[in-house]
């Protein structure tokens, strides 16, 4: 009798050894010591959902001001303080393969890691803004500005943390 491991999401979705079409290649991207993460596997139900995430991955990773560690900061912040489980593993192996420890990711973003501070201007920004949305002020953004941020950096950084928002309240709903 043969036993099948039963898929862990409510919806058929690929996997890096079943992949096919445009999957195979999307699964390949993601670096081999932080794999490919859940949200990744729940989305491939969807490759032309998968395909956009990418353009903005490609966007991102080309951003004149937000470094990929700043990114990924923000991205880990923002999933704490939603508790997104799945998007806080992936980004802290991120921040871990830079190089910062457990206990550097727990104090952020007041210290850990390398960031400036603008840069922790802006991380403080995004847990204010996943945390309590209504609590943004213009003082706050007046802040960023201060610190050299534009209104465009403002806004990337603010749709990286709200983006945290999706695969959380869909691994909440799709996951078994």
């Amino acid at each position: 009798m043969s036993t099948t491991t039963p898929s862990p999401y409510r919806i058929a979705t690929q996997t890096p050894e079943t992949a096919s079409g445009f999957m195979v290649e999307a699964f390949k991207r993601f670096p081999p010591q932080v794999g490919v993460p859940e949200p990744m596997l729940l989305f491939s139900a969807s490759p032309g959902l998968v395909e956009a995430q990418f353009a903005m991955f490609g966007y991102f990773g080309k951003h004149p001001h937000l470094s990929p560690e700043l990114l990924a900061a923000i991205r880990y912040l923002a999933s704490r303080a939603l508790s997104a489980p799945a998007c806080l593993l992936f980004n802290g192996k991120l921040l871990g393969a830079t190089g910062l420890t457990a206990e550097e990711l727990n104090a952020l973003p007041e210290s850990g890691g390398e960031f400036t501070p603008a840069e922790r201007s802006l991380l403080a920004y995004v847990v204010r803004l996943v945390s309590d949305p209504t609590s943004v002020t213009d003082e706050n953004i007046e802040v960023l500005r201060q610190h050299g941020w534009t209104d465009s950096d403002i806004m990337d950084a603010s749709m990286q943390a709200a983006n945290m928002q999706t695969p959380a309240l869909l691994l909440k709903a799709l996951k078994r």
